[in-house]
């Protein structure tokens, strides 16, 4: 900001960092030079003391009112702390949107509309960020993810942005950052280090659960990785941060068995009424090619067709099941995610009435090392509260696909799912 009579702000910025409120060498004021005029910008570095040597810089305006609505500025250490954590809500099960972004990247406005007609049942208000803002970038989930810093009088809004940086890279920074919105970042000292993993479609959390006999009140992060199976891994400096928060200790998943390596092509979570207040959703081309292979049983095997009308390749059930390569490659992803199962159920503490298995297939390469989803993924939606914007996956049309246990069901040909759940 540029002004020439903030002295007092100032002084009372440096008082704030030199006192016990802050460890020696946590906290430090910097007056920044803006533009011709003279004028200074107050700049208050935080460092948390956690491992990774993780840290947090917020800028601060040097209004009163800016001031008033900073987290940051507590009295005392242990607030300071904790006002430094950045926290990744899953607040889409536990609370309401309060918005929800969508890209316009010129092609896709039928997918706009059906958003903007299923957010308005939600009463989500929706951002659409434009081509100009997002320069054909469509993949907004990648680029950033919104969490929150804490202190006992305050919560305050804060995104992290992914090192992506591809054509949305300066939209957190652009259009979120701002007064009462702030920011982080972490990237990697070599831009070549960057890969798929980086982005946040491979970065989820999950509700507030016990395992192990510990609780997790925020939850845990989970974050996809190659495991054992290769050296393909998020970027340390993104793994520290998170890590270095400490309230949601991080899970590693296997997901580089995927084109993509993100793990919300095999998994998401959703509400319910019952049990721990949620279940687990995850792809199972098990239960896909037993569906159709009861389907082609009730004699459907040769007249429903999916993608009919797309201007693709169109298959009956019948040509599925006779496809060995993607049998085969089916059987291969299915391995992947037990896997991964196995792993949720152990740190998140879950049995197999929290886990519902929902329809799908994959289509893996010639060395079968990397998948993609043979239709559009519904375990990849949009989750509203107790509303879900399931992906249409263009199976045959008047197939449905049953949830075990009567938690809903998806028409399979139907034209984008809004469900809602009881």
């Amino acid at each position: 900001m540029n002004v020439k009579t903030n002295s007092g702000f100032i002084k009372l910025l440096s008082d704030f960092v030199e006192s016990d409120a802050l460890p020696p060498d946590q906290g430090d004021v910097q007056r920044e030079p803006q533009g011709t005029s003279g004028g200074y910008r107050a700049r208050l570095w935080i460092l948390t003391r956690e491992p990774g040597n993780c840290n947090t810089v917020n800028t601060l305006d040097s209004s009163p009112e800016i001031w008033k609505s900073v987290p940051a500025a507590v009295i005392t250490r242990k607030d300071v702390d904790r006002a430094t954590r950045w926290v990744y809500p899953q607040d889409p099960l536990l609370s309401d949107t309060v918005s929800s972004h969508a890209t316009d990247v010129k092609t896709n406005s039928g997918f706009i509309k059906l958003l903007s007609d299923f957010v308005e049942k939600t009463r989500c208000p929706l951002t659409k960020v434009t081509y100009s803002e997002n320069r054909g970038d469509q993949w907004i989930q990648d680029e950033m993810e919104f969490g929150y810093t804490e202190a006992p009088h305050k919560r305050f809004p804060v995104v992290l942005d992914s090192p992506r940086n591809r054509g949305l890279k300066n939209f957190p920074v652009s259009e979120v950052l701002g007064p009462d919105f702030g920011y982080v970042t972490r990237e990697p000292g070599n831009r070549n280090t960057v890969n798929t993993l980086d982005s946040f479609g491979n970065l989820e959390v999950s509700p507030p659960v016990t395992a192990g006999g510990k609780s997790y009140p925020l939850g845990r992060i989970l974050i996809g990785d190659s495991l054992h199976m290769g050296n393909m891994r998020m970027s340390q400096v993104v793994r520290d941060f998170l890590g270095a928060q400490q309230v949601q200790p991080p899970v590693f998943l296997f997901s580089t068995w995927l084109y993509v390596g993100h793990i919300d092509e095999f998994m998401s979570f959703v509400p319910a009424p019952d049990r721990k207040g949620f279940r687990l959703l995850l792809a199972s081309p098990r239960s896909c090619l037993q569906v159709l292979t009861q389907k082609q049983k009730e004699g459907h095997g040769g007249g429903a067709v999916m993608f009919e009308g797309l201007g693709t390749t169109e298959y009956t059930i019948d040509d599925i099941l006779a496809d060995e390569t993607l049998k085969q490659s089916s059987e291969t992803c299915q391995e992947s995610i037990d896997l991964n199962r196995k792993i949720m159920k152990k740190e998140l503490g879950l049995s197999e009435d929290d886990i519902i298995d929902i329809p799908m297939l994959y289509k893996c390469d010639s060395s079968m090392e990397c998948a993609e989803s043979f239709f559009p993924n519904m375990v990849n939606m949009l989750v509203l509260g107790k509303y879900l914007g399931i992906p249409k996956p263009f199976g045959p049309p008047n197939l449905w696909l049953l949830l075990p246990g009567g938690e809903g069901a998806v028409l399979a040909g139907a034209p984008g799912t809004a469900l809602h759940l009881p």
